[in-house]
């Protein structure tokens, strides 16, 4: 290879890197706007009262929180799924829909089309970064929720076309998942 033929492969390659970098640093960006939008809305809610004081004892929870002045209701519940212990909480979707075509789902390194079906629909995809999940548990303190020490691990799905959020945090050794999903809703049915 001649001296020529070098810098023009290493030029091409310093441009792809560059380029791919770039684009996941303000993909981070975002998703930490989607993510930080959604998780704001929740981040008063009780969680470790509501396991604690319903899900614990199988008692169906339903709640409404305030965004904006306007009421929004969200429901817990509790399953033993494959011998897990496993909290739903099921929120609306609060944040701009628009704002979910950030996910750039078809970039290889990002997501991956998820194998299985969830919540009847076939087009979740799954986050594979890390980053992203350690900023959601930190800013949730999730492991406190459950009386841990520890981060558990952490998954996200998107779906797009349904405007739709599932995280899930499980925690091996007391063998739980908490899982929060995000999904369109109308306002409180409550007064």
């Amino acid at each position: 290879m001649s001296k020529k033929q070098y810098h023009l492969q290493k030029y091409i390659q310093d441009a792809a890197n560059l380029e791919k970098n770039y684009q996941d640093k303000n993909w981070e960006k975002l998703c930490r706007l989607l993510i930080d939008e959604l998780l704001f809305s929740i981040q008063d809610i009780p969680f470790r009262m509501i396991i604690d004081n319903y899900l614990r004892l199988n008692i169906f929870f339903h709640g409404d929180m305030k965004i904006n002045s306007i009421s929004w209701h969200y429901t817990a519940d509790s399953n033993l799924i494959e011998g897990c212990r496993t909290y739903s909480f099921r929120f609306p979707n609060v944040c701009d829909p628009s704002l979910y075509q950030t996910f750039n789902i078809h970039a290889k390194n990002l997501f991956q089309k998820s194998k299985e079906w969830r919540h009847h629909s076939d087009v979740w995809y799954n986050y594979l970064g890390k980053n992203l999940l350690q900023f959601i548990g930190q800013y949730l303190d999730i492991q406190r929720i459950v009386h841990m020490e520890y981060s558990p691990i952490t998954k996200l799905f998107v779906n797009q076309r349904e405007e739709r959020v599932d995280i899930y945090f499980y925690f091996k050794s007391i063998n739980t998942n908490i899982t929060i999903t995000f999904e369109p809703g109308p306002p409180s049915r409550t007064a």
